[in-house]
């Protein structure tokens, strides 16, 4: 009799405990998760109880995680060096109250339980609405076992002849960050970036996605939603040849970096404003008109740039202002270092005794402590492994995770070298033969000593340099 009682407490105990008390430590979902499975196991016995349980929680998790997926609208710009005049036209008409450029940053993972509500997100946000047979489209796509009803029903996503159209001005460029992108599964590459791009090319948007981890670069790449590597170059290059008469393109456009996606829009972007012709310009995107001649889009050796030249560009300097720069050209004030492609220029947390200018080349920044996960470039299909085409540029993500691309006429590393800080990022050459220069506390006081007008020129340059960085910061980095 005593056992007996003290198993019944015992039983009664842990019952009060686990069904009552823990409701006030559990989400409500997971307490009506726990519910089901007791119940469960009084109905259908311990063994399908508990199976069902595992079943309940699946559904649970299915639900929440189609809930995790954010899409965030994010004010970013590239990292070129444009002359003031043509950031100028950038601010005014990309990135001004009504913006040409638009910029989404997707985290989570995507699949299909959340790829109707991103597609719809996006679509609401820069004012895109389908029409019925794109709705229907989309019906058809997605991974519902009737479609998605709440497509049809909603009357932000779908227009047709008798309603008026959404007044809201598009962007001529959709940027997606997928840098966050964790997962990415067949129905919502098809259900929702296919469909987005299709509909944006209709309306004349070019749709760009950049960092996106090899997992789901393939699956974009092998469902027809993003150009093939080869084919993809050849699209830039149809989009930057103002003479092709290719204005969009109905794939998305992948970039390593996002810097690099929006350096391709910004340029895009400046050759319909200015209507510049495009077929002798290099593939670098580098505004530096002056000084590239015809004879770089041959793919000859391309000519190092001056700090004397670079600086001008900067500050927007007259031909007749260069002469007093020409100092600069001394080796007593900076020096040359030439780097092979994927040599180290400095790492994080090292000091921070100078600071570098891009004379020629290419420069990848690197967050080193960047934990890498799904970053295999060998990825398993239901045929078997499938290996990834590998870059020099995304061969270099092995040291970390690549932040920018830095072209001719950048100024890096120089935030640390003011506040005599060890270094937050690392810096590796993406190209072969890049040229920096090399300029350190005593160039710096030496040039402050000898040539002061030059040295407030100097600091002018590196102000501009710093407001740039400021004015492209995001409290999401």
């Amino acid at each position: 009799f005593f056992l007996g009682a003290t198993l019944i407490f015992i039983g009664y105990e842990l019952l009060f405990e686990w069904l009552w008390e823990i409701r006030q430590k559990l989400l409500l979902t997971e307490y009506l998760t726990l519910i089901a499975t007791f119940v469960g196991i009084h109905i259908i016995g311990i063994d399908a109880g508990i199976l069902f349980g595992v079943v309940v929680a699946v559904i649970d998790y299915v639900f929440t995680t189609a809930q995790v997926t954010t899409v965030t609208r994010v004010i970013k710009r590239s990292r070129a060096v444009w002359t003031p005049e043509d950031y100028k036209l950038l601010q005014d008409n990309a990135y001004g109250r009504v913006a040409k450029i638009v910029t989404f940053e997707i985290r989570g993972s995507v699949f299909f339980g959340s790829s109707i509500q991103l597609l719809q997100n996006i679509s609401e946000d820069i004012g895109l609405d389908a029409t019925q047979e794109e709705a229907q489209e989309l019906t058809i796509a997605s991974p519902a076992p009737r479609g998605h009803p709440r497509l049809m029903k909603n009357p932000s996503f779908t227009s047709s002849t008798s309603v008026q159209p959404n007044i809201r001005r598009r962007p001529c460029f959709l940027v997606l960050n997928l840098s966050h992108l964790s997962n990415l599964d067949a129905s919502a590459t098809r259900g929702c970036f296919l469909q987005l791009a299709k509909m944006c090319a209709k309306r004349g948007i070019v749709v760009c996605a950049s960092g996106a981890l090899p997992r789901v670069e393939w699956m974009l790449r092998s469902h027809d939603t993003a150009h093939t590597i080869e084919e993809e170059e050849k699209v830039k290059q149809s989009l930057l040849d103002t003479e092709s008469g290719v204005k969009s393109t109905e794939k998305i456009l992948l970039f390593l970096t996002l810097y690099e996606g929006l350096e391709f829009c910004e340029n895009l972007m400046i050759n319909q404003m200015t209507q510049k012709a495009t077929a002798t310009r290099r593939p670098s995107f580098i505004r530096l008109d002056e000084l590239v001649g015809p004879a770089d889009a041959t793919g000859a050796d391309v000519p190092k740039e001056t700090l004397p030249h670079i600086f001008a560009h900067v500050l927007g300097l007259h031909d007749s202002d260069l002469s007093q720069l020409s100092v600069l050209e001394k080796d007593e004030f900076h020096e040359e270092k030439v780097f092979s492609e994927g040599d180290v220029i400095f790492r994080r947390d090292t000091t921070a005794d100078a600071f570098f200018i891009v004379l020629k080349g290419a420069v990848a920044l690197v967050r080193e402590d960047y934990i890498k996960q799904n970053t295999s470039s060998t990825i398993i299909s239901g045929a078997g492994h499938v290996q990834m085409s590998q870059s020099p540029l995304r061969m270099a993500k092995e040291i970390g995770d690549i932040r920018a691309i830095l072209q001719t006429g950048t100024i890096f590393g120089f935030v640390d070298f003011l506040l005599d800080r060890p270094r937050t990022f690392g810096a590796i050459s993406s190209q072969g033969g890049t040229v920096c220069a090399m300029i350190t506390h005593a160039r710096l006081d030496q040039l402050e000593a000898t040539n002061p007008d030059v040295h407030a020129i100097f600091q002018k340059v590196l102000l501009s340099s710093s407001v740039m960085e400021l004015a492209n910061c995001t409290c999401s980095e």
